[in-house]
C-alpha cells in the first residue's frame, strides 16, 4: 500500500535521487532477556563502537519473544553519561519501542537516531539497549555512510565574477578515480549565474557548468580523468566561494526517485502563497528516513527561508509531501532549490530533455513588482538632441531588388545614420524591406535584431511572398548582423580584434562596451537610433499605410521595440517585445549573468565606480523609456531566462501606463514559444507570432473603403479590396482571382463575404 497526499498538478518529473550507501554492523550477536521490572538483563555497546553514528543512522533489536507477565514489554534506549551514570534521552526523542500489540515474533524493533541522541551518546561513555519483558538475540547498527570515497580538498577558495582566481589540485589527488565517476564542487555564497569550470594544466577547457544549488558535478569522461591523473586540473569560475571538492563512485549508492509537483499551472501566484509537492519512492528493502530541504531565496540571491523537515518512507513504497512558502510576502521572482538526503533535485522540461535545472524560478504577484525609474534629469534632453542629429542625416535609401514574388518585391537596404558621436560622418546600417507590389498601402512590420554574439550564422530575413498583405522591413543596428557577415564584415571597425583592452573601445565585437562611459559615443546611442531610422524610411514609402505600422523584436530586438516605440513621436501603432535585454541594469546585475563581468571591467578600465557605471547605464535603459510610450504593447518573458532574467522584463512592463498584455511561460528561458518547440505543440494560440498577427489585427486602424469610379470599365476586371483599404486581389469574370483573404471584400463598392 502506498501512502498517498493529494496534489494539485500541473508538471511533474521523475529523477534519481541518489543518496548515501548504507552498511550494516552487527552490534550484539548473542541472546539476553530483559525482566518484567526493567531491573536485570540488558546490553551495553561502547562509543567506541560507535565512532561513525551519525543523525538518520537505525539500530534495528530482534526480538525472538515477549514476557507473557509483563504489563508493558518494551525495547527501551538509555544511555550513560562520561560518569557511567544511566541516562534518559531527551523526551522529544523516540527511545522505546512498545510490544504489547504485537503478535508474531520473530520482531524487529526499530530506533532512527536524532541528532540529540547521537550528541548525547558520543558525549558519554556506552549506548544501553533495556526496556522490560523481552527476549531478544541480534543488535544491528544501519550506518548511511557519506556518498563521497575523500575529499580531496576543504577550505574557502572565493572565485570572483571576473574569473581572476582559480585552485590547482594535482594529479596524486585523483589515482584512485574511475571513469564515470563523479567530481564534485561544493560551494557557497553563491551568486545568480556563478558558473563552475574545470580547466587543464594548459588552460584547455575541459567542463563547465552552471550553479543550480550548493554544488555542481562533473562526471570523469574518459578525456577528463587522463588529463586529471596526468596533469592535475585547475578549478576555476565566477561568483561563487569553492569549500570542497569531492569524489565519489554513484554507481556505489542507492537511488530512489523524486517527483517535484508544481501546483500552480503557469508557476504564478497571486492570492494564494506558493506550495510545491514531493513524491519520493523507496525501492530498497528497508524503511529510510530523509532528510528535505528546499532553499527559497530571491532572484537577487538574498535569503528567504530554508524549509526542512524528514520524512519517512517504507520499503517499496511512495511517500508526499507538500512544502508552502508561507514566507514569501513580497510581489518578486523567486528561486527555490530542493534537496533530498543532500541530493540536488533536478527538473527536466517535459519533451525538451536538454533543459534540465536544479534551481526553478516561480513568481509572486509578478505584475506588482517595482523598479522605479532612475532616468536622470536630462534624459530627455539627451535624447531629443540624438533625434534631432539623426534628422539632420539625409537617411540617402539605397534598395537593391533580391527577388521579385508574385506580390511582393525582396530588396537589400541601406541607410544613413547618425555618427559615432555629435560629430563625424554618417554609420551605414543594412536590412531587407519587402514591399507588396499591389496598389493601395499596406501595413508595415518592423522587426528588431537580437544581439549579434555569433557572426557566422544565418540571418533571417522576409521572403517575397511571406506576407502579402503587409509590408516588411528587418533592420540591423550598426555593425552588427547583416553588417557583420561576407561581404561588409571586413569594413566594420565596430569588430577590430586587434583592440586591447584598455583601448578606448573595448570591442573586439562586443557591442555592449563600446565606447562605455562615454555618452556621446557609446553604441547604444548610435544603435537605438539606428531603429528610429527604419521608422523614419517606411514612413518614408508610398505603399506603407503610416497608421498601421507595427514593430517586434526579441532579446536585444525587444530592447530596440521599447525604445524605439518611445523614440517614435507616436508613428508606431502597436508592439510586441519579447525577453527583452537592457531592463533596469542596478538588478539586472544582480539577477542576470550576462554582460555583468563585460560591463564591470569596462567601468574598471574607465576609473568609473559603480554607482557612475549605473547612471551612465541609465540612459539606455529601457524602464526609463516607458513613459513614453502610448502604443499598445504585448510582452513574452521566459521565467526561466537567465540571459534577459523575468525581473528585468517586468521592469518596463510594469511602467507601462497604456494599454498592454502580458504572457509568462513558466518553461521557458530565453526564447518565445513556437508551435515547433516542446513548450507549445499543436497549439496556434501560445506561438508567439501567431499572437502577434492576432495583435496586428486587433490594433489595425481602418483607413475607409476604397471604390473604383463607376465611370471606368469594370464589367470584365475590377479591383478587390479588404475594410482597411487594403487590395487583396481583382474579380473577373463574376470570379475572384489571387484572393486569399477570407472576410469582408469591397468589390466596386458592394460587399462581398468570402468564406
Amino acid at each position: 500500500m502506498k501512502n498517498n497526499i493529494i496534489f494539485m498538478l500541473a508538471m511533474a518529473m521523475l529523477l534519481p535521487v541518489v543518496i548515501c550507501a548504507q552498511t550494516t554492523t552487527v552490534l550484539v550477536n548473542s541472546e539476553w532477556a530483559c525482566s518484567d521490572n526493567w531491573g536485570n538483563g540488558y546490553q551495553q555497546v561502547a562509543v567506541s563502537n560507535l565512532t561513525n553514528l551519525a543523525e538518520g543512522d537505525k539500530l534495528q533489536i530482534e526480538v525472538t519473544a515477549k514476557s507473557k507477565t509483563a504489563e508493558w514489554p518494551q525495547v527501551a534506549l538509555k544511555y550513560s553519561d562520561k560518569n557511567w551514570n544511566w541516562k534518559e534521552f531527551a523526551e522529544a526523542d523516540s527511545h522505546s519501542v512498545g510490544l504489547w500489540g504485537v503478535t508474531t515474533f520473530p520482531y524487529t524493533a526499530e530506533f532512527t537516531f536524532t541528532k540529540s541522541m547521537v550528541d548525547s551518546l558520543l558525549a558519554g561513555q556506552a549506548l544501553i539497549i533495556s526496556g522490560s519483558g523481552y527476549t531478544a538475540c541480534k543488535a544491528t547498527l544501519i550506518h548511511y555512510s557519506p556518498l563521497s570515497t575523500g575529499t580531496k580538498w576543504q577550505g574557502e577558495k572565493v572565485m570572483p565574477t571576473d574569473w581572476g582566481a582559480w585552485l590547482t589540485l594535482p594529479a596524486s589527488k585523483f589515482a584512485d578515480a574511475k571513469i564515470g565517476w563523479t567530481l564534485r564542487l561544493m560551494a557557497s555564497d553563491v551568486a545568480s549565474g556563478a558558473q563552475a569550470q574545470l580547466s587543464s594544466a594548459a588552460w584547455k577547457c575541459l567542463a563547465n557548468k552552471s550553479f543550480g544549488g550548493k554544488y555542481v558535478d562533473f562526471e570523469l569522461t574518459q578525456d577528463i580523468l587522463m588529463e586529471l591523473q596526468q596533469n592535475g586540473v585547475n578549478i576555476n569560475g565566477c561568483g561563487y566561494t569553492l569549500t570542497a571538492v569531492k569524489l565519489f563512485d554513484p554507481s556505489a549508492t542507492v537511488k530512489y526517485t523524486t517527483t517535484l509537483n508544481i501546483t500552480q499551472p503557469d508557476w504564478t501566484w497571486s492570492d494564494t502563497k506558493p506550495t510545491i509537492g514531493l513524491k519520493i519512492n523507496n525501492p530498497s528493502t528497508s524503511a529510510v528516513r530523509l532528510p528535505v530541504q528546499v532553499d527559497v531565496t530571491t532572484d537577487k540571491g538574498e535569503i528567504v527561508k530554508s524549509y526542512n523537515q524528514s520524512v519517512d518512507v517504507n520499503a517499496f513504497e511512495e511517500t508526499g509531501v507538500n512544502i508552502s512558502f508561507s514566507d514569501i510576502r513580497n510581489p518578486g521572482i523567486y528561486r527555490f532549490t530542493t534537496y533530498v538526503n543532500g541530493e540536488q533535485v533536478s527538473y527536466t522540461r517535459p519533451e525538451d530533455k536538454a533543459y534540465t535545472w536544479t534551481t526553478l524560478n516561480i513568481a509572486y504577484k509578478p505584475t506588482e513588482i517595482s523598479s522605479s525609474s532612475d532616468a536622470q534629469s536630462d534624459f530627455k534632453a539627451y535624447w531629443d538632441d540624438a533625434k534631432a542629429q539623426l534628422k539632420s542625416v539625409d537617411m540617402n535609401a539605397q534598395l537593391e531588388l533580391v527577388q521579385e514574388g508574385t506580390y511582393r518585391n525582396l530588396y537589400r537596404l541601406t541607410l544613413n545614420s547618425i555618427p559615432n558621436g555629435t560629430s563625424g560622418n554618417p554609420v551605414q546600417i543594412r536590412g531587407y524591406y519587402a514591399e507588396v507590389k499591389a496598389e493601395g498601402t499596406y501595413p508595415c512590420i518592423i522587426y528588431y535584431m537580437g544581439y549579434d554574439s555569433d557572426h557566422t550564422s544565418t540571418l533571417w530575413h522576409p521572403g517575397a511572398d511571406d506576407r502579402q498583405n503587409y509590408n516588411e522591413l528587418i533592420i540591423s543596428p550598426r555593425g552588427q548582423s547583416f553588417g557583420n557577415r561576407i561581404p561588409y564584415k571586413d569594413d566594420n571597425f565596430y569588430c577590430n580584434t586587434s583592440a586591447a583592452a584598455s583601448d578606448d573601445n573595448i570591442a573586439n565585437g562586443k557591442w555592449f562596451t563600446y565606447h562605455f562611459g562615454d555618452k556621446d559615443s557609446y553604441y547604444y546611442r548610435g544603435a537605438y537610433m539606428d531603429q528610429v531610422r527604419g521608422i523614419d524610411f517606411v514612413c518614408s514609402r508610398n505603399k506603407v499605410d503610416k497608421k498601421n505600422i507595427f514593430a517586434t523584436g526579441s532579446s536585444q530586438g525587444g530592447a530596440f521595440t521599447i525604445v524605439a516605440a518611445a523614440l517614435a513621436d507616436g508613428r508606431i501603432n502597436a508592439i510586441a517585445p519579447a525577453i527583452q535585454f537592457m531592463g533596469d541594469f542596478p538588478d539586472y546585475f544582480k539577477v542576470g549573468t550576462w554582460p555583468v563581468s563585460e560591463a564591470k571591467n569596462a567601468a574598471k578600465w574607465k576609473g568609473m565606480t559603480e554607482a557612475e557605471m549605473y547612471t551612465f547605464l541609465s540612459y539606455y535603459d529601457t524602464k526609463n523609456f516607458a513613459s513614453m510610450i502610448t502604443a499598445p504593447t504585448m510582452s513574452s518573458i521566459g521565467l526561466q531566462d537567465n540571459v534577459c532574467p523575468a525581473h528585468t522584463n517586468l521592469a518596463p512592463f510594469n511602467l507601462l501606463t497604456c494599454e498592454k498584455k502580458l504572457y509568462i511561460n513558466k518553461n521557458l528561458v530565453h526564447e518565445t514559444p513556437s508551435n515547433n518547440s516542446w513548450s507549445n505543440p499543436n497549439n496556434s494560440e501560445r506561438d508567439w507570432t501567431a499572437l502577434c498577427n492576432d495583435w496586428w489585427t486587433e490594433h489595425m486602424q481602418t483607413t475607409g473603403i476604397e471604390t473604383i469610379d463607376s465611370s471606368e470599365d469594370t464589367a470584365h476586371y475590377s479591383a478587390c479590396y479588404n475594410v482597411c483599404g487594403q487590395k487583396v486581389g481583382f474579380f473577373e469574370n463574376g470570379q475572384l482571382k489571387d484572393v486569399n483573404y477570407k472576410g469582408i471584400i469591397i468589390i466596386n463598392g458592394k460587399k462581398l463575404i468570402n468564406k
